[in-house]
């Protein structure tokens, strides 16, 4: 029985999703065509929210019990809310913008909630990665969009610098010691020793993240080791 789960929990038995239809990832480009120019000078890409169309059928033994049924259902996604059809490996992260009901009858309505939010899947680790130096390595990643992760440094020496190079991109720590476990967390926006703030170690500017595919990471003074936890998105 296809099933809808919000934050963790089945919607009851009367409750029972007869759809969903998932829209596509918002873009807004930045760019600029200045005159004279034969093409634009392009800047970056943002990609935001993505949609979601849920239609539910609530159903109960009486006007006054389908009514709160239905208030149930809209306040279980009130803020934000993680929601899931059984039927799909990823969830929509996000929040409602409108709700809409027709009425069957007495006992039984269909409540049409219009979501928007990012498609999410379950956390992935990858862990016990040795960085082969400046020869680098590469992993694969869920996903066909760019995601936020954190990053689990363990040193094989002390360092004056250690480097991580994601994509091209380079993440700098100073001063490092080999008993030190340095934690890069974009998701929640930390940078640890351990459980304890790393963040006058920390030489870079910007947090890391990865890219839906295929991803190279390289370390410029030495061979430490790494894991990884992301959750994939799609657009």
């Amino acid at each position: 029985m296809r099933t809808l789960s919000v934050n963790g929990t089945v919607l009851d038995d009367n409750i029972t999703l007869l759809s969903i239809n998932y829209g596509y990832a918002s873009v807004t480009n930045y760019n600029d065509w200045l005159k004279y120019s034969l093409q634009p000078q392009w800047y970056r890409q943002d990609i935001t929210y993505t949609t979601a169309e849920m239609e539910l059928l609530v159903e109960a033994d009486s006007i006054t019990e389908l009514e709160k049924a239905c208030s149930d259902v809209y306040a279980l996604m009130r803020g934000e809310a993680t929601v899931r059809d059984s039927l799909s490996d990823f969830s929509l992260v996000g929040h409602i913008t409108s709700c809409e009901d027709t009425k069957l009858n007495s006992k039984a309505r269909v409540i049409t909630i219009s979501f928007e939010g990012i498609k999410e899947g379950d956390e992935k680790t990858i862990s016990s990665l040795t960085i082969p130096g400046r020869t680098g390595t590469t992993v694969e990643v869920e996903g066909n969009a760019d995601v936020p992760c954190k990053i689990t440094i363990t040193p094989d020496t002390s360092y004056v610098t250690l480097t991580l190079v994601i994509n091209g991109n380079e993440y700098q720590f100073a001063n490092v010691n080999a008993t030190m476990t340095l934690v890069l967390d974009s998701v929640n926006g930390l940078i640890l020793n351990g459980e304890d703030s790393a963040v006058s170690l920390y030489q870079s500017w910007s947090m890391p993240y990865l890219q839906g595919g295929t991803n190279t990471i390289a370390c410029l003074e030495g061979y430490p080791s790494i894991e990884i936890t992301y959750n994939g998105r799609w657009m």
